[in-house]
C-alpha cells in the first residue's frame, strides 16, 4: 500500500488587493491518496540438502534433488533468467558434546535455488509442486512490485488533486479565488512504500 501525503499553501486573492511577500493571503491545506496494488513480484529460496554416512551418497542425493526441482521450473514456464542455482557444498556435519562418540558423523551436501517470478498463480504452482515431491525447503517467500515509483507517482499526484479541490472549495466559501499554488512539501520514508507528511510546507 502507498501511502503519500502533502501538504500545501495556496495563495488567495482578495477582491482587488493584491498579496504581497510580507502579507500573504493564504490557505494550508494538506492531501493524502491511497494508492492499493496488488503485488506482482515474488521472491522466494529454495534450500536443498542432504544428509548422508558417504560424501559421494549424500552430493548425488542433492544432485537428484536439484534436476527435480529444475524440471518443476520448466514444467511451470520460469524463464531461466528468473532463476539462479548456488553452489554446492558438501561437509562433515557438527555434532554436539552430547552425541559425540555416540553416533557417526555424516557427511552434509547443501545447495540453493533463487526464484523470482511475476505471477501469483505460477508461484502457488511451483510452490505447491516443490512441496509434493519432497525437494527441499522453501524460505524467504516475499511479495513486492515490479516498479513502485509508478504507484507511487499515482498516488503522489491524486494526493495534489485532493488538496487542490480543498482549497478551491474554501476559497469558493469566502467568495475569493485561488491564486497559483506557492510552494509544495513530502515528506517520505526512506526505502519503503509507505509515505507519510511530517510537517507544514509553503506554497504560493
Amino acid at each position: 500500500m502507498l501511502k503519500p501525503g502533502l501538504i500545501l499553501t495556496a495563495a488567495l486573492m482578495a477582491g482587488c488587493a493584491t498579496p504581497t511577500v510580507n502579507s500573504p493571503h493564504t490557505i494550508t491545506v494538506f492531501g493524502t491518496a491511497v494508492a492499493e496494488v496488488p503485488p506482482d513480484k515474488f521472491s522466494m529460496s529454495l534450500n536443498i540438502s542432504s544428509r548422508r554416512p558417504v560424501s559421494d551418497r549424500a552430493l548425488a542425493d542433492t544432485e537428484a534433488k536439484l534436476a527435480t526441482a529444475r524440471q518443476l521450473l520448466g514444467k511451470f514456464k520460469v524463464p531461466d533468467s528468473d532463476y539462479v542455482f548456488g553452489g554446492t557444498q558438501v561437509e562433515l556435519e557438527d555434532l554436539d558434546e552430547a552425541s559425540k562418540g555416540k553416533k557417526p558423523r555424516e557427511f552434509l551436501a547443501n545447495s540453493s535455488i533463487e526464484v523470482t517470478l511475476y505471477d501469483a498463480e505460477q508461484r502457488d504452482q511451483l510452490i505447491r509442486g516443490l512441496i509434493n515431491q519432497h525437494v527441499g525447503e522453501i524460505s524467504g517467500v516475499s511479495n513486492s512490485l515490479k516498479d513502485p515509483i509508478a504507484h507511487r507517482n499515482e498516488a503522489r499526484l491524486a494526493a495534489v488533486r485532493q488538496a487542490r479541490l480543498k482549497a478551491k472549495a474554501m476559497a469558493q466559501e469566502l467568495g475569493q479565488s485561488l491564486g497559483k499554488a506557492s510552494a509544495l512539501e513530502e515528506n517520505a520514508e526512506s526505502d519503503s512504500l509507505q509515505l507519510q507528511p511530517q510537517r507544514l510546507c509553503s506554497l504560493k
